[in-house]
């Protein structure tokens, strides 16, 4: 920030430093715009005239005041918005070029270190979308480097972008197929953002069409595996050809949760012996809340609230706290699991605590409307047991049944959940 302070003072002097009498000059010039005195070799210091050394609060201050600042501390706030426009306007920039160049793309990477990174290429992206710019999308996209990224930046860009595709849904949609055969993109729209509230409809087709493109053994299991789960709860034949899954080596706990998850649903004649082995893998699974993300929802789905219990009795803590941006939405499903559990076994005063959680009015997060279905039969069951009216929620879980198309979740489903 020194260097930008240095800039900045010879932006003021209007010359550059190019040898002692310069330097003198500057001198001359800080007295006189501040009444302020800095010492010759202070400034000779500075720069590079003698050996550097760190200048002080003071000399600091004073620099800041010849630059127009108040102190050097608002030197370095208004500093930091003024980049930060920069960075926004050198986008702006880019969006206005007919072609993104390997100077765009380095810039951007040069930008990986600010926290404000993803923003910017979310902004990037979201504005060459809406322009259907297909050459550019091609160019950011086959920058894989772009897109090495945390967790949760990965999942706040996916979000944001799959608002973005999915209005356009069916309408002019298929004009981005193309960027499926990109890793980035798969990453982004197919498995950061698992969009199960769309299977029948956006998310279900670019599954589909992804299976055209992709060979890696962990893309084909989840995309096999979420296809299989949109068969189910919209209550299509199974496909035989989808009944053997290859699970690679190293799997990441959720897509391994997913595996047994479906296994389980699948075979109802070894489903005990299927448990068991869920039991004995969580044992060597670090975050508990992934491996069980999906293999709790399907034992809502399944009525198997005996075996929930068994596990929040082995995991409770693990399972209700998260640590990640997005993990809100696995918490939703564990709180919707303990209100069916509390229910069961006629806890209802410990409910309404846990209702605090969710404000109807609002998305739930990702999946919002398969999270409200099993929440709606949660909540049904409540208003039931405790003689309250229940026909609003009857009405909420059929309209999201119907946004959905998850004809599983029949109204007998509904009624005759504890059955």
């Amino acid at each position: 920030m020194v260097n930008n302070l240095k800039k900045s003072v010879v932006s003021t002097f209007g010359t550059s430093i190019k040898n002692v009498s310069d330097l003198k000059g500057l001198k001359t010039d800080i007295y006189r715009s501040t009444t302020k005195e800095l010492g010759f070799n202070t400034l000779r210091r500075l720069f590079g005239f003698l050996p550097y050394t760190k200048p002080n609060k003071n000399t600091l201050n004073i620099l800041s005041n010849y630059a127009g600042y108040e102190s050097y501390i608002v030197f370095v706030k208004k500093f930091k918005l003024d980049r930060e426009w920069n960075d926004w306007d050198y986008v702006n920039d880019m969006l206005l070029e007919n072609e993104l160049s390997k100077n765009h793309i380095n810039w951007l990477l040069r930008k990986k270190s600010s926290n404000q990174y993803y923003k910017l290429l979310t902004y990037l992206i979201s504005n060459l979308i809406l322009r259907k710019d297909k050459s550019n999308l091609s160019i950011l996209f086959n920058q894989e480097k772009l897109f090495v990224l945390e967790r949760p930046e990965m999942a706040k860009i996916s979000t944001t972008l799959s608002k973005k595709f999915k209005s356009s849904f069916p309408l002019d949609f298929n004009w981005f197929y193309f960027l499926l055969r990109f890793k980035p993109f798969r990453d982004l729209m197919l498995y950061s953002y698992v969009d199960v509230d769309t299977l029948s409809s956006y998310y279900g087709d670019l599954l589909k069409q992804s299976l055209l493109v992709i060979q890696d053994e962990d893309e084909i299991l989840f995309t096999k595996l979420l296809l299989e789960f949109d068969r189910f709860v919209r209550e299509i034949e199974p496909k035989r050809e989808n009944s053997y899954y290859l699970v690679p080596e190293n799997c990441h706990p959720i897509l391994l949760g997913r595996y047994y998850s479906i296994l389980y649903l699948k075979s109802k004649s070894t489903q005990t012996k299927i448990f068991n082995q869920i039991l004995s893998e969580a044992k060597n699974q670090v975050s508990k809340i992934e491996f069980f993300q999906e293999i709790i929802p399907i034992l809502i789905i399944l009525k198997e609230l005996d075996k929930i219990e068994l596990i929040f009795d082995m995991y409770y803590d693990e399972l209700l706290d998260y640590d990640y941006w997005d993990h809100v939405s696995i918490e939703r499903y564990n709180l919707v699991a303990l209100m069916l559990i509390h229910i069961k076994n006629d806890r209802l005063k410990l409910i309404p605590d846990l209702f605090s959680f969710f404000n109807e009015e609002t998305n739930f997060h990702i999946n919002d409307s398969y999270q409200k279905i099993l929440f709606y039969i949660a909540k049904y069951h409540f208003l039931k047991r405790t003689n309250k009216t229940i026909n609003k929620t009857k009405k909420q879980y059929i309209e999201m049944v119907q946004k959905t198309g998850f004809i599983f979740f029949d109204e007998d489903y509904l009624l005759n959940y504890f059955d």
